[in-house]
């Protein structure tokens, strides 16, 4: 349990349903959760899991911990223990399992889960997917689509083979380009998992940089009519400050001050984000988003 999966789960609090976190002893969380009297807090007993069934009441069981390896114990665990219920009762049972590790799905995968409601969900592609959704990259295309990755973590990963797919579908040529400093290891990484990003069958462009400075020349140079923007670096810290340093670059580069792609940032902490939010709307074409 964590201040994430606590805030999704007050989101359901108003649904017939009881909401489980498993093997939780973190107090301080506990206590903000305790006006919602259909959160449970602690493993069930197999008798006490059917009460809270009664009348064909939902059971939701959230995994969330920032530790994949416990949340994949319990998860596995929880399936054990509810696979040798009646059916009737399995169906009313739901396990989210969150994890950024697709190799953890095939060890749900290989257990016998009855008719056990089980979801492995990647936060990142569920996040990348409800961007793409929410933001459709055509909607800001004048023209051609031009996609600029700034930095190369996992989540901007995601985003380039969703974005890659996600592309092809409107009638709009699509170019990316990744640029970040010192990415050669993560662009090794992909020529391995992906290698059709490296056989000329997309309009993928990698540039590796050695300074910051250096990455920021080369956007005002090679990318400045990009339509759309993702920035994610290693820290919070630094993805704000790229974020409204991009910002800036594409605001000045045609000496307009008007023009900017929108400019979306993978910020967790949710108070930073509220800063970045806050100070775009100083602006007179506030594109900076989370």
């Amino acid at each position: 349990l964590n201040e994430r999966s606590l805030k999704l789960a007050k989101d359901l609090s108003k649904t017939k349903c009881n909401i489980i976190f498993a093997n939780c002893d973190d107090d301080s969380i506990l206590s903000k959760g305790d006006d919602t009297k259909n959160f449970i807090y602690k493993d069930e007993s197999i008798e006490e899991l059917k009460l809270a069934c009664k009348n064909n009441k939902q059971v939701y069981f959230f995994l969330l911990s920032e530790n994949e390896d416990e949340s994949l114990a319990s998860a596995l665990a929880i399936i054990e223990t509810y696979s040798k219920v009646t059916e009737s009762l399995q169906e009313n049972i739901h396990i989210y399992h969150f994890s950024k590790n697709k190799d953890y799905s095939i060890y749900i995968d290989s257990t016998n889960k009855g008719s056990l409601d089980i979801r492995c969900i990647n936060e990142y592609e569920m996040l990348i997917y409800n961007l793409l959704d929410k933001f459709p990259l055509y909607k800001y295309a004048k023209n051609d689509i031009h996609v600029l990755l700034y930095g190369l973590s996992k989540i901007n990963q995601t985003a380039l083979k969703t974005i890659v797919w996600c592309g092809q579908v409107y009638n709009h040529k699509l170019k990316i380009s990744v640029v970040g400093k010192d990415i050669e290891n993560q662009v090794d990484e992909l020529k391995i998992a992906v290698p059709g990003f490296f056989e000329g069958l997309h309009n993928i462009n990698f540039y590796n940089t050695k300074t910051e400075t250096e990455s920021l020349t080369l956007v005002k140079e090679k990318c400045k009519d990009a339509s759309y923007v993702i920035v994610s670096e290693n820290t919070d810290n630094e993805t704000m400050e790229k974020g409204v340093e991009l910002r800036r670059l594409f605001y000045k580069v045609d000496e307009t001050f008007t023009n900017c792609p929108p400019i979306f940032c993978y910020i967790k902490d949710e108070a930073k984000s509220n800063v970045v939010r806050n100070s775009s709307k100083n602006w007179k074409n506030p594109n900076l988003a989370k």
